[in-house]
């Protein structure tokens, strides 16, 4: 195994081992297959880990994981079906308003995982206010 392969699997079995253990699941599946992250209560497929291993694409993995860790171990599914509204937009809200109760939850007793989380909002909102000319813009202008 080359030294980058090496590397790499080195950080994605931390992460995972991290994602099972703030999660509870200790048979949890993960994955680094796509460029988007998904999760059930079975498994969580994280963005690919590339070989450079840059500080930003380690906290944003790390952000990521917590994130997702959090979500399953502090979602209950039947009272999600019991409250979820009808129609995309309010469903949307109430979905990232949920992600966001589990993250505060998990927060409070993970504050590495808060941290971890919040450089990857922090992160991800700049991405989302850079303008076509590279700085930055403001949302809702």
């Amino acid at each position: 195994m080359n030294k980058n392969k090496s590397s790499t699997e080195t950080v994605k079995k931390a992460l995972s081992e991290t994602t099972r253990a703030i999660s509870k699941k200790s048979d949890l599946n993960v994955s680094f297959e796509s460029e988007t992250n998904k999760h059930d209560q079975t498994n969580v497929q994280l963005s690919r880990i590339s070989n450079k291993k840059t500080k930003n694409e380690i906290l944003n993995a790390r952000g990521e994981s917590d994130a997702q860790a959090l979500f399953i171990r502090y979602h209950d599914n039947k009272i999600d079906q019991k409250y979820a509204p009808q129609g995309d937009i309010a469903l949307n809200l109430f979905n990232e308003m949920e992600q966001a109760r589990c993250e505060a939850i998990g927060g409070i007793i993970y504050p590495g995982a808060a941290k971890n989380i919040e450089n990857n909002v922090e992160k991800n909102h700049v991405v989302l206010c850079r303008t076509d000319t590279g700085k930055h813009g403001h949302l809702g202008r």
